[in-house]
């Protein structure tokens, strides 16, 4: 029996670029479907995917086996100005300027926001379990997950990095990988997309919220997957 492919977008937020000094700080995934559903119909048929994560502790040791060390408690501010606009733990503390990640906004504190995602955070390998446990009900049994994003050397090795050092088992991601703007381009035949030019509607309420973009994401695969290669 053939298996079939199954595309899911990715979007993830992080403290940094380097996988080395940063951490993760939200990660998303939705189901590219060949049908039209809305953001409310996507989540209802548990085809959405959204966790928050714990950073990274200064020598940390997360294996039992004296595994390596962690040096991710550090971030870059640009960074943590932009991944935490879309946090859910932040929308408890309202007007607190300290918790607000608006650009230009001198009195954001990203150190209390990693310390928040410290409480109330998915530590890294239960998020990966639980990440890996949701591709594979939606790949089901005879289909193989392939992860795609528009910016493949960000968000991809992310998840690629975080499921090697905390995930157990069988590698499911494989080797394989889709990319959103290059298929666009060899399907437009030009050097120069955009995706405005998809004719997909982006409603998303907060840029760099990881779950929002990440059905944006899907949203914008179908039309380049299922309805311009048809």
């Amino acid at each position: 029996m053939t298996r079939r492919p199954v595309y899911v977008m990715v979007d993830v937020e992080a403290s940094g670029s380097n996988v080395n000094n940063n951490c993760l700080l939200s990660w998303a995934a939705c189901v590219v479907t060949e049908e039209d559903l809305s953001n409310e119909e996507l989540k209802a048929r548990g085809l959405v995917y959204y966790d928050e994560l714990k950073p990274l502790k200064f020598g940390e040791d997360h294996f039992s086996n004296n595994g390596p060390f962690f040096k991710s408690r550090g971030f870059v501010r640009g960074a943590m100005e932009v991944g935490c606009l879309g946090l859910r733990c932040l929308e408890k503390f309202g007007g607190d300027l300290r918790y607000h990640p608006a650009s230009g906004n001198k009195l954001f504190q990203p150190g209390l926001v990693l310390k928040e995602l410290e409480k109330s955070g998915t530590d890294p390998q239960l998020a990966v379990y639980r990440f890996k446990k949701w591709l594979r009900k939606i790949a089901g049994e005879n289909g193989f997950v392939i992860l795609g994003s528009d910016t493949s050397l960000f968000d991809l090795p992310w998840i690629k990095y975080y499921f090697d050092i905390f995930g157990r088992g069988r590698d499911i991601l494989g080797h394989g990988g889709y990319n959103l703007h290059s298929n666009w381009m060899g399907l437009k035949r030009k050097r120069r997309v955009k995706k405005k030019q998809m004719g997909v509607l982006d409603n998303r309420v907060v840029a760099h919220c990881a779950e929002d973009d990440a059905i944006y994401l899907a949203k914008l695969a179908r039309v380049a997957i299922y309805i311009n290669c048809k």
